[in-house]
């Protein structure tokens, strides 16, 4: 991705014979199961904390409104382009 930063990349979904304990139940939580070891669970928590966090709640909702506008501007401007090649394919 060119910033030289280590990525994994997990797939939750994925047959989990090569992974730890811990990281199937980390991968079964990302995919919607109940937390089935400390960790996990300590996560749940902190995620149900954060949801209630009233700033936490806004920040997030902010952050989401300015994505969806940004997807909306991304939008209108692969459709000028779009609008661009054809006139310029069409033209002659």
């Amino acid at each position: 991705m060119g910033d030289e930063a280590v990525k994994i990349f997990l797939n939750a979904k994925g047959a989990l014979d090569d992974v730890s304990d811990e990281l199937k139940a980390f991968l079964d939580y990302v995919a919607g199961k109940k937390p089935k070891d400390a960790y996990v669970e300590r996560l749940e928590e902190a995620v149900k904390e954060a949801k209630q966090n009233r700033e936490w709640r806004h920040e997030y909702m902010t952050l989401l409104m300015r994505d969806q506008e940004n997807v909306k501007i991304g939008e209108e401007k692969m459709l000028l382009l779009i609008e661009r090649q054809y006139y310029e394919i069409f033209r002659t």
